[in-house]
């Protein structure tokens, strides 16, 4: 609760400091007495907003909608619960959709020398029959074994990448490699700490049925493997060709008697996850539930424009489909803030049955920004944070 309130109430000073500049040499030019006048302003409309409490119970409320995956009725029910807050702050909301193609899973098994392992299908699936698909397991690397088999990856490890691991091949690249080989199937491990299955985000369909384990089983897998053992997959669904994603946008025009129809603050964040999502979704939809709070609150030079798409584990459908409908154009866009996966969650060590969380925040958390003067402001705003504000010269992530 203290750490998200304290990511809000820093977002809200970085975006006064930038709301109060109208061009990036003056945000060079920024003087002290400016900064102490977004703090008061940050101050005297955060403190209901960005409780920690209030917080905490956005994220809460967001991962008991359960698994949204894209145009599933949860994640219709989280777009909704969206527009109902953003209408009670007195925004104009408009909810759109569009249609993609997506697959709603009924039941997936994965067994493996008779002992049923918890799993995921690999997105975008490729579904078997009732029976599902079976053989031998083989490892990735042991490419002469890979006819007729369940062939096993695992994805390197945060420990690797540090120690200057290279990048593996892109996932669906190896298994299109498997498939023309003739492997029938594959199990993807992706070495998260918990040691539970991680769904993975698509743009392109799996060439064999596919589906994700979890590390705290790649041990007795890779016995299986030795010992000869064979696999079984079952993958079954639908598959909507036009499943309807829905994407949310709020509007809040400035105030001030300096306020500028022309130009705009965009604040984004994704709402659809294969899972409850509390950690990974959760943080930034109860802030950009927070920062609407607290500008319908405040005196505004800028108009807000507040964007929750679904269809993010999709190549991004929802947002794709706001950036070419409906988006403001590049020219009026004063700042864009999005707010990406997992803010405010606690770093770990170990993993498995050995996983503890830490009390500090996460190393891998970033803070991108494609300008140097804005840079000097986040640095500013999350002083005291363990980690500094860098350069991104292209887009990265959700809006690359």
């Amino acid at each position: 609760r203290v750490r998200l309130a304290v990511q809000a109430a820093r977002w809200a000073t970085a975006l006064s400091l930038l709301a109060a500049c109208a061009s990036p040499s003056q945000v060079e030019a920024q003087t002290q007495d400016r900064s102490q006048s977004a703090s008061q302003a940050t101050s005297a409309g955060s403190s209901a907003c960005f409780s920690g409490e209030r917080l905490f119970a956005d994220v809460a409320t967001y991962s008991a909608f359960g698994f949204k995956t894209s145009g599933s009725p949860a994640d219709h029910a989280v777009a909704a619960w969206m527009a109902d807050h953003f209408r009670g702050l007195g925004a104009s909301v408009r909810t759109e959709h569009v249609a993609a193609r997506q697959f709603f899973p009924s039941f997936t098994q994965l067994n493996v020398d008779g002992r049923i392992l918890d799993s995921y299908p690999l997105w975008f699936p490729k579904a078997t029959g009732p029976e599902g698909v079976a053989g031998r397991l083989a490892l990735e690397g042991d490419r002469a074994a890979w006819p007729g088999a369940v062939v096993l990856l695992r994805q390197p490890d945060r420990e690797a990448r540090a120690a200057g691991a290279p990048a593996p091949r892109p996932l669906r690249e190896r298994l299109r490699e498997m498939a023309s080989a003739g492997a029938v199937a594959a199990i993807v491990v992706f070495p998260y700490p918990a040691g539970d299955w991680s769904a993975s985000n698509t743009f392109a369909d799996t060439p064999i049925p596919a589906v994700v384990a979890g590390d705290r089983d790649h041990a007795f897998l890779t016995a299986a493997v030795a010992r000869g053992a064979g696999a079984r997959v079952v993958l079954q669904g639908r598959i909507d060709p036009a499943a309807r994603i829905d994407w949310v946008e709020a509007r809040l025009p400035g105030t001030t008697s300096q306020a500028s129809s022309d130009k705009v603050i965009v604040v984004s964040t994704p709402l659809s996850a294969f899972t409850g999502a509390g950690g990974e979704r959760g943080p930034g939809v109860a802030l950009q539930r927070a920062i609407a709070c607290w500008v319908a609150q405040a005196p505004r030079r800028h108009s807000f424009v507040f964007v929750a798409p679904g269809g993010h584990e999709i190549d991004g459908a929802g947002v794709r489909d706001y950036l070419a409908s409906h988006a403001p154009p590049v020219e009026r866009v004063h700042t864009w803030l999005h707010l990406g996966a997992s803010i405010a969650v606690y770093d770990w060590e170990g993993r498995n049955e050995t996983f503890r969380m830490l009390a500090k925040q996460s190393d891998e958390t970033r803070l991108l920004t494609n300008r140097e003067p804005v840079r000097a402001q986040l640095d500013q705003a999350f002083a005291g944070f363990p980690y500094r504000a860098q350069l991104a010269s292209t887009a990265v992530g959700y809006l690359g």
